[in-house]
């Protein structure tokens, strides 16, 4: 009987361990998928930026990603399934500001990755019925309205405006 209960025991503290090994490892994936994702976000902002530099004449219109990829680092692919489903949209207003916005939804931890790691800048939200509202420390959003947002960019968007 003895020896029963120790196998078990063991079996129990065994199928423990791989659960706890098995989510850990899963959450590790998922916080380095929402870094990548992030970063390539943030690098597809700054080509955004260099590409409305290079062209002083467009205002009011939404920008192809085709238009945006000669402007990325070498290296960086926009092609890869994990950054096709949170790839950005570039929009340029009549007053030729800056909107680049990821109306895929995505994980809160990409957002909280944003705000805490790499943008301490207020213009970076979430659109909420036609205003940007502020991302807090933990990636969701507060009450308070930032600024007006064109009606283009759908609620729930994350948005960075400005360059």
């Amino acid at each position: 009987m003895q020896p029963i209960l120790i196998m078990s025991m063991f079996l129990f503290l065994l199928t423990g361990y791989t659960a706890y090994s098995h989510n850990a490892e899963l959450a590790n994936r998922e916080q380095t998928q929402d870094a990548v994702i992030a970063q390539t976000i943030v690098l597809y902002r700054a080509a955004a930026i260099d590409y409305l530099n290079d062209n002083p004449g467009l205002s009011d219109l939404v920008v192809p990603a085709v238009d945006i990829e000669p402007y990325l680092p070498s290296g960086v692919e926009m092609g890869g399934t994990l950054i096709q489903n949170a790839l950005p949209t570039v929009y340029i207003d009549n007053a030729r500001q800056l909107y680049v916005y990821i109306s895929t939804p995505l994980r809160a931890g990409v957002a909280r990755f944003l705000r805490t790691h790499m943008i301490s800048s207020e213009l970076i939200g979430r659109a909420n019925l036609g205003q940007m509202v502020s991302l807090s420390s933990n990636g969701d959003n507060t009450a308070a309205p930032i600024l007006p947002l064109p009606p283009i960019i759908p609620d729930g968007a994350l948005v960075f405006v400005g360059r």
